[in-house]
């Protein structure tokens, strides 16, 4: 059986990259402040957003959430059921996320239904996303609901 100092240390890196998560939806809903978030990733960073693009490196992705608040001009990000698994490295991890979210696009009000599988590098003592990878599964306007319209036209 592992030590208590060993499961113990587990926790706080899975605690670390949880916060991580949550800084991220909290930048992501304060107009999606693009320095905030770029500096979330690793230099070589990916973020993955499906039909809106694949943003490869710190640049490219600071520069795709820097436009952002052009058309979502309000959401609420709220993370919930994550499962976070660290390497035995100890410097590499994975997690994937579930949420939900209200927001306005582009003036109409939609709920979206998402899954986040994300990969973590830990560089100088701090954790960091190397991969996030987007899987929306509705946005739907909130007057028709998914089962009506599943995605915005």
């Amino acid at each position: 059986m592992e030590s208590i100092e060993t499961r113990l240390a587990r926790l706080e890196e899975i605690e670390a990259i949880r916060s991580l998560k949550i800084r991220y939806a909290q930048a992501c809903d304060a107009d999606y402040e693009p320095d905030a978030l770029a500096a979330m990733f690793t230099e070589d960073g990916e973020f993955d957003v499906g039909i809106f693009g694949v943003h490869r490196g710190r640049r490219a992705i600071r520069d795709y959430f820097a436009g952002a608040s052009a058309r979502i001009t309000f959401a609420l990000h709220m993370m919930i059921g994550p499962t976070i698994d660290i390497a035995p490295s100890g410097v590499r991890a994975t997690g994937h996320w579930y949420v939900w979210q209200p927001m306005t696009l582009d003036g109409r009000a939609y709920l979206s239904a998402v899954t986040y599988d994300d990969e973590y590098r830990k560089i100088d003592g701090r954790w960091l996303f190397h991969r996030v990878k987007v899987h929306r599964h509705f946005t739907t306007p909130y007057d028709q609901g998914w089962v009506r319209q599943r995605l915005p036209e």
